[in-house]
């Protein structure tokens, strides 16, 4: 199964490299972040933080049509607690990304 979503926050983050379309990435609850207890970050191969999967308020309507969820529905959908998980970088932008979740 593929998951696509959103991954935001890429401008608060200062990996030594700029994430790059076709980049796997790696996805780890953080259940202690003070914002958003579901929050998911997202670290590249050397464990930097490059961002996080979107949540609800930053999945617009036209991205919903085309597929893509947020943190919840993905934690609802796999066991991120107890799995680890890797993702591809589809596309890219300055401040946004979008990646793919395969599962199997």
């Amino acid at each position: 199964m593929i998951f696509k979503t959103k991954l935001v926050g890429i401008k608060f983050s200062n990996p030594k490299e700029n994430p790059v379309e076709g980049d796997i990435v790696h996805l780890v609850l953080e259940k202690d972040n003070k914002f958003d207890c579901n929050a998911i970050k997202v670290i590249n191969n050397d464990n930097e933080k490059i961002g996080y999967i979107a949540t609800n308020k930053t999945i617009y309507d036209g991205n919903r049509a085309k597929g893509y969820i947020d943190n919840q529905e993905l934690i609802a959908s796999i066991d991120i607690e107890n799995d680890s998980y890797e993702a591809i970088i589809t596309k890219m932008r300055p401040e946004v990304g979008f990646i793919d979740i395969i599962t199997q």
